[in-house]
């Protein structure tokens, strides 16, 4: 029987009896398929109950009556809590092996070990005998599942195909109107006209099997050498240039045969080859070879499409993998760190083998043993037969850069809680490990990151004995917060003297160019809301610096959030602010750091000295300038002859900072989606450079609905000078500026957010693919500059003019003050 042909309701029996005795001892019943009608793998544990003396003589051959409840469910009726909790961690402990669950965190792999032990006792008082029953694993789950059909409904015989010469009433035909008919089982409601069933066509958006045909034998028919020498036509030539310009990954069969008929004359392009290689039919042998084969003649790609060889499109061709990370080998170090975030994702499309992984024994500390030099040999050979390096390519440069040594660590650690490739970054991360032990300078990082584990177990126990009574006032929170930072987490092997000062300081997580020497307690607190954060008050310095460039800077520890998506944005502000900064264009961003140490908890840098713009409306009287003037008066200007000849008593580099920032950010949110915007996430330092906070929103999500293309107050505006000022119009006219700069590297940062769209970040959920459409609409691909700027002048003044931003804000404030 194969397992497609098994009824729902299939169960494993299993009876032991004595050797030439025939009378059955013990029974187990395993139901092949869970309530939930998903068929059961991997490794189980099942109880063996007692049969019964009267029923024992004839239970050899018979079935027995409970064969459809599965024992366990029948042993743990009444069972104490600790056999329900050891089943409970023996099915856990099946799942982390098959790769399901993450491993420990660092630090708590005793805790696992000491609740292993605890399982096996309860499970040897239970006083039952236990088999281990291992079923076949297959790499997705497997659903029982019947077809089924909606009843028909009624329409009158006759009116399907009806003659022309038949009148039909229109209550007939009002059944029929529209194509929903068509989506519907039709009856007869006369019992005289025939029935009609609807069944789904699953390749009804695909193309016609005759045009594929059609496309495979003119592909079959044509020379090589011909292709060699085929040159498109002009009207060829502009839907060639239009298919390499767009960020376009899907293509119809008929866009395929011409990337792939005229293939040779792009080889000079660059970034035509991903478009070339999205046309390989792969399965085909001699196409594939012929496609490896052209890619050594094709001009070497950029850094942006080779991010984009390493997507999941390409997952399982390791040629095309390896000429990837061939190309990020021309990369320094400071570009691998800018797109270390993705680099970590594509992982998740590696063969396993190539992700660092060696083999394992279960049963050891963390549940990972040191792999045996045959096994380590074993494995290198089967990555480097297989092509797939990213995971080597990540640890080679890790290992002499401590800064992404300490990224690549915490980017692993996150993605650890991953159910289905956790198990993956958790190898690579053991590997770094390995690595890093075989020099002295390995050793030293290696001792880095074990301090940054410390300091963060530290930090979240502190936040958990802060917090341990729910209702209590924030006071008495921050004393016992405060108390918690002098002594230590019980059972640690790497103590911190945060308070009195650290003898060797320790790089921060959130940015790892400076050292952590000490905490202030004093200054130290938590933020009165729901998962009152930690704001620690920190003496830093620069990594290497002499004491005296010690300095105070503020760091914020979260516990309850999952900030990969903060991170990721910022990432991404980060990486605009680079490739404007390469044009010439400062906008004066303020791009904080942010680092998710697992999907639960991480830091973020505190930006001292800003206030939202909902504070400083409140406190100044709705004048942004009154209070950039406060801060920073022009000297010389008395009060009331403020105007733009003397930029209205501000210094003029603030009162610029405040144009660049607000235009910069502008541009930004457009092209990420930030949504939920309101002024108590929008900040402006003294200085005056504006930057946005608190990302929960992103890539066209919003809680609000119809809410403009971008956040612009008149506030914001009437700091610039006015709706006529010069300031405004410089204003629009670095928008553009930097909308235009962004767009030519558009594919760059698609690919990036294509990256992450199994990340599991919350706004990617649901329709990712969906998701990057919109964004790649955004950038307008196919409109030149001076059209792309007129549209982008538009939303600027779409923005301005929008009137229910100013509603929903109102409504924000209320709701604020009801709270």
């Amino acid at each position: 029987m194969k397992l497609r042909d098994l009824p729902r309701e299939s169960s494993f029996v299993v009876r032991v009896w004595t050797q030439g005795q025939p009378a059955v001892l013990h029974r187990g019943v395993l139901p092949l398929f869970s309530r939930r009608a998903v068929l059961r793998q991997g490794g189980h544990l099942l109880a063996l109950v007692r049969v019964p003396e009267a029923d024992a003589a004839d239970a050899v051959g018979r079935t027995p009556r409970d064969w459809r409840t599965h024992t366990n469910e029948v042993v743990l009726q009444g069972a104490s809590y600790e056999l329900q909790e050891a089943l409970r961690l023996i099915k856990a402990r099946e799942l982390l092996d098959r790769g399901h669950l993450p491993a420990a965190a660092a630090g708590f792999e005793e805790c696992e070990a000491c609740l292993e032990r605890q399982a096996q006792e309860a499970l040897t008082a239970a006083g039952l005998p236990w088999l281990r029953i291992h079923l076949p694993v297959f790499p997705h789950p497997v659903v029982f599942a019947e077809p089924h059909y909606d009843s028909p409904f009624d329409a009158a015989s006759g009116a399907l195909g009806a003659p022309l010469r038949e009148e039909t009433s229109r209550k007939t035909l009002a059944a029929l109107e529209g194509p929903g008919w068509l989506l519907q089982p039709l009856k007869p409601t006369d019992g005289q006209g025939r029935t009609f069933k609807n069944f789904a066509d699953y390749d009804a958006q695909s193309e016609h099997p005759a045009v594929l045909k059609s496309l495979r034998l003119s592909g079959a028919s044509r020379s090589r050498a011909k292709d060699r020498d085929a040159r498109p036509d002009a009207d060829e030539r502009r839907r060639l240039n239009e298919l390499v310009l767009r960020p376009k990954r899907q293509f119809s069969a008929e866009e395929k045969q011409l990337l792939f008929r005229f293939r040779w004359s792009l080889t000079d392009n660059p970034g035509a080859l991903t478009k070339f290689l999205h046309a390989v039919d792969w399965s085909d042998l001699e196409e594939r070879q012929h496609a490896i084969e052209l890619m050594g003649h094709w001009s070497p790609v950029d850094i942006d499409d080779a991010l984009e060889l390493l997507s999941k499109d390409f997952r399982g061709i390791a040629e095309v993998r390896r000429y990837a990370v061939e190309r990020l080998g021309k990369a320094n170090d400071d570009d691998v760190h800018l797109y270390l975030l993705q680099l970590v994702q594509a992982l998740r499309y590696e063969p396993s083998s190539s992700s660092g992984a060696v083999p394992t024994t279960a049963g050891e500390e963390g549940g990972h043993a040191a792999p045996s030099p045959t096994n380590r040999a074993a494995a290198d050979a089967q990555a480097g037969a297989a092509g797939n390096d990213l995971a080597g390519f990540l640890i080679q440069r890790a290992v002499r850069c401590r800064r992404l040594a300490t990224s690549l660590h915490w980017y692993l650690v996150a993605e650890a809680d991953d159910r289905e490739r956790g198990a993956s970054f958790d190898r690579v991360r053991q590997r770094i490990f390995e690595v890093l032990d075989e020099t002295p300078e390995g050793r030293s990082i290696r001792r880095v990151l074990d301090r940054q584990v410390a300091l963060r177990r530290k930090l979240l126990w502190c936040l958990r004995s802060a917090k341990a009574a729910k209702r209590e006032r924030t006071e008495k929170k921050v004393e016992r917060f405060r108390q918690a930072l002098r002594e230590e987490p019980p059972g640690t092997e790497l103590p911190l003297d945060l308070v009195g000062g650290l003898d060797e300081g320790i790089p921060l997580p959130v940015d790892p160019r400076l050292m952590l020497w000490r905490v202030d307690p004093k200054r130290s607190s938590l933020l009165k809301s729901a998962m009152n954060p930690a704001v620690l008050t920190c003496e830093v310095g620069p990594l290497g610096g002499e004491h005296s460039e010690r300095r105070t800077k503020k760091v914020m520890v979260k516990e309850g959030d999952d900030l990969r998506q903060d991170q990721l944005v910022l990432q991404l502000i980060i990486l605009m602010d680079c490739i404007l900064k390469r044009y010439g264009v400062d906008l004066q961003l303020t791009p904080y750091q942010v680092v998710a140490l697992s999907s639960v908890d991480g830091m973020v840098e505190f930006v001292e000295d800003s206030s939202n713009i909902s504070t400083i409306i409140k406190d100044y009287n709705g004048d942004i300038q009154q209070f950039l003037r406060a801060h920073h008066p022009h000297p010389g200007v008395a009060a009331g002859e403020y105007g733009p000849q003397n930029s209205y008593g501000i210094k003029p580099e603030v009162l610029e900072n405040f144009i660049r920032s607000c235009a910069g950010y502008c541009v930004i949110t457009y092209i990420l989606g930030i949504g939920d915007r309101h002024l108590d996430n929008i900040m402006v330092t003294r200085d005056g450079c504006l930057f946005h906070i608190d990302f929960g929103f992103i890539l066209g999500k919003d809680p609000k609905p119809l809410m403009p293309p971008m956040r612009i107050c008149k506030e914001m505006v009437e700091g610039m000078g006015g709706f006529s000022s010069p300031g405004y119009t410089s204003f629009k006219a670095k928008c553009c500026q930097a909308y235009k700069i962004l767009r030519r590297h558009s594919k760059l940062i698609i690919n990036l957010l294509y990256l992450m769209v199994d990340s599991g970040i919350k706004d990617m959920i649901g329709d990712p693919q969906f998701v990057i459409l919109k964004v790649e609409q955004k950038f307008q691909a196919l409109l030149d500059d001076e059209q792309c700027e007129e549209h982008f002048v538009s939303l600027i003044d779409s923005s301005v003019n929008a009137i229910l931003p100013a509603v929903f804000e109102v409504a924000h404030r209320l709701n604020v003050a009801r709270q």
